[in-house]
């Protein structure tokens, strides 16, 4: 859990039959509680226990915050300025350079990285867990990129944990 900021699993629900976990992704930013699920949750399983995982939330909301402000483009075409404006002193390999400590701190980046580690963590979590119906996954964004890692890392189980997985404008290549 060190590596993933803000990870933590809420009841929204009780209920009988497969559990629904539901994983936001960038856009929920700051005010992710569970809320946008609920009534798509009580029209497609309105029995079921609900849950949902949070995770990142400082993360995602720097993605939005960056993609909002245009942040990641003013940056790199300062950095391409800069090395327009270099004198014939100026190593070839700058605007390289530049473009690796953009990536290095790129907010999306580091989400996709750590979605990958929160999808394994999120996959043990899983096993762990005694849901004699299983799991229904679902996931927007990011969300959906964990569930790619869960499912990828539960591949290996022996028994069935996961019944079915959504994929919601999936961040999955």
């Amino acid at each position: 859990l060190g590596q993933i900021e803000d990870f933590h699993i809420t009841k929204l629900q009780d209920g009988r039959g497969p559990a629904v976990v539901v994983i936001d992704g960038f856009l929920t930013q700051r005010r992710s509680t569970g809320a946008d699920w609920r009534a798509g949750l009580k029209a497609s399983h309105p029995n079921s226990p609900w849950y949902h995982v949070a995770w990142e939330s400082r993360r995602l909301h720097e993605i939005g915050t960056a993609l909002a402000s245009n942040g990641a483009a003013t940056l790199f075409g300062k950095g391409l300025a800069l090395a327009k404006r270099g004198t014939h002193k100026t190593p070839r390999f700058l605007p390289a350079a530049v473009l690796a400590s953009l990536l290095a701190r790129n907010p999306w980046h580091t989400a996709m990285v750590r979605a990958s580690m929160t999808g394994v963590l999120l996959a043990d979590l899983l096993a762990r867990t005694r849901q004699p119906s299983g799991f229904t996954l679902i996931g927007h964004s990011l969300g959906a990129r964990v569930i790619y890692y869960a499912l990828a890392a539960l591949q290996t189980k022996q028994r069935r944990i996961v019944r079915d997985a959504h994929l919601l404008g999936g961040a999955v290549g």
